[in-house]
Order: C-alpha cells, then structure tokens, then sequence
C-alpha cells in the first residue's frame, strides 16, 4: 500500500533523521533560537556521516538511498544555513548571499549525482566542496562570527555565503578523507561548545 515504506532500513532512517535535524533548525532559528538551530545542524551533519558508514557496513547501498540523502542534504545543508543566516541577522544583502549559498549547494548536490566520486582508495575525492564540508564550516564560522564584534556579523555572513558558494560549485578537488574534513572532528564539536558558552 506504501511502495516508498519498503526502503525503509537503518542508514535511511538515519537520513531521514538527519533531515529532521535539519527542518528543526530551521524551526528553531525562526523563534530566535540560535544555539538549539546550531545544536540540530549539528546533529545533522552527524548523522549525513552515519547513513553512509551505515549503509556500507550493512550492504544496504541502493539508489534510493543515494537519492534520498540528496535530497535531505539539499534541505539541512543548503536551505537550513541560509535560513538561519537569515533569522541570524544577515540583512538584506547577507540574505541574497544565503540565497546564493542555497542555490549552489542544490546545483553541486545535483551535479555530484551525475558525475560521482574522482579517483578511488585513498585518492577517492569530490570535485568541488562538499555541502555536509560547507555547512560545517557554516556553523563554525558563524559561531566565531557571534563571538566577534557585532559590526562585522553582516559583512562576516555575506562573505561567509559567497565563498561557499563559489567552493562548492568550483572544480576544486575535495579529498574525501583529507585533512579538512578530519579536523571538523574536533572543530565542530567545539564550535557547539563555544555557541553556548
């Protein structure tokens, strides 16, 4: 009776929570909750890092699955940050540099779906950054954006927007296990620590 239901399995019940996560920030942000909307963008990209690991070790890889993840990282990694840039303050220009934000992240996810990954092993790599690596350095920087003298969190956001813009939609090879994307272990984790302390 529910054709979608019979996908449904452990690594897409993890992307679809992590869509979850990512329609609650926008949710949050909207009622001026800025560090719970940080705290489910958070949880979001967590679990973008599971699905995958999970449907590997389970060998539940499907296309549905693919696509699925596609379109909950075009929610919480592209729409989400935009949004609560904007609920953050970004007026007027920073919000059209959210729009554009959102705009790549839905074209570089689309074009990733075409293309794939570069390479193989090792050398497995993305060509432009990531959205789940975006988001992540999202939230990283507008937590030290918030920490910083309130003048520069308009300019800080609007730039802050168009630089990932332009690195996800760039031909920029991403490694997939590379050093950048180690370090947003540590990194974000501390970036939420700090947008509550």
């Amino acid at each position: 009776m529910f054709p979608p239901l019979r996908f449904l399995n452990l690594p897409n019940a993890a992307t679809t929570l992590s869509a979850v996560a990512g329609f609650s920030a926008i949710v949050f942000a909207s009622r001026g909750a800025g560090r719970v909307a940080l705290a489910f963008l958070f949880g979001s990209i967590l679990l973008d890092r599971m699905d995958g690991a999970l449907a590997r070790r389970l060998g539940r890889t499907t296309d549905f699955g693919r696509e699925l993840d596609s379109l909950a990282d075009a929610l919480s990694f592209s729409v989400a940050p935009a949004f609560i840039g904007y609920f953050a303050g970004a007026g007027v220009f920073g919000t059209a540099c959210g729009l554009v934000y959102c705009v790549a992240g839905i074209w570089r996810l689309a074009y990733f779906n075409v293309t794939g990954m570069q390479g193989a092993g090792e050398g497995e790599r993305f060509v432009g950054v990531p959205t789940t690596v975006a988001a992540s350095w999202f939230l990283i920087a507008l937590v030290a954006l918030r920490h910083a003298p309130s003048s520069l969190l308009r300019p800080g956001l609007a730039l802050l927007f168009l630089i990932l813009a332009a690195l996800m939609v760039s031909s920029l090879p991403f490694p997939k296990r590379g050093l950048l994307v180690k370090s947003l272990y540590l990194l974000l984790p501390l970036a939420l620590a700090a947008s509550w302390w």
